[in-house]
């Protein structure tokens, strides 16, 4: 699958999870509802948020079922997702953002099931679970490590509904470098040309 395919797979788990977050909102502490409000370039933590999320759940760090799960009825590419952070500098923060996920399982399962009021509640039980927790979420989305990756983030993936087209220059697929083998694959290669050499 292509890459403009996959970021617009991105594009759509991250709206979703947008979406969700807009239905919690309420439900949610003071404090956060405030740092998810707070504005970069011409969206907000919310709207980052929501796509470091989503590349977190397609990445899957921590080989978690159920986000494994979500990737597989999605057809998302966590090599590809790993490259469309990379590409902005968000890599560390999509890896940081596997603590997060990790107290939200129901999260890709409802989001594979199309449940915004399910996502919600999971997104809603888990930043409503632990004060000290709340407070290690907001110090972590007002870090300048976060912010920074907003900039770039929201740069290229508008606000759902913005109407602002993308101000990132985007590499057509046709001029990107063939995917290279996986690690696995590349193993399984030499090791059947070292049990079957060429005959001369």
């Amino acid at each position: 699958m292509s890459r403009s395919e996959q970021r617009a797979k991105l594009l759509a788990l991250a709206t979703q999870i947008w979406t969700a977050f807009g239905v919690a909102m309420q439900q949610l502490p003071h404090n956060t509802q405030v740092t998810l409000k707070r504005a970069v370039v011409d969206s907000d933590v919310r709207w980052v948020l929501s796509l470091v999320l989503a590349a977190a759940i397609g990445i899957n760090r921590g080989q978690q079922r159920e986000s494994a799960a979500l990737a597989k009825v999605r057809g998302l590419s966590s090599e590809t997702f790993r490259m469309l952070m990379a590409d902005m500098g968000a890599g560390f923060v999509a890896a940081d953002a596997e603590r997060w996920l990790v107290r939200m399982p129901a999260l890709p399962l409802a989001l594979a099931a199309d449940r915004i009021d399910q996502a919600a509640i999971a997104l809603t039980q888990m930043l409503n679970a632990i004060p000290d927790q709340q407070r290690a979420l907001t110090d972590w989305l007002e870090s300048d490590e976060f912010l920074s990756v907003g900039w770039a983030t929201v740069r290229r993936f508008p606000e759902p509904g913005y109407g602002r087209p993308s101000l990132w220059s985007e590499i057509p697929d046709d001029l990107l470098p063939a995917p290279k083998a996986a690690r696995g694959e590349r193993f399984d290669r030499a090791d059947y040309s070292a049990r079957h050499p060429k005959k001369k």
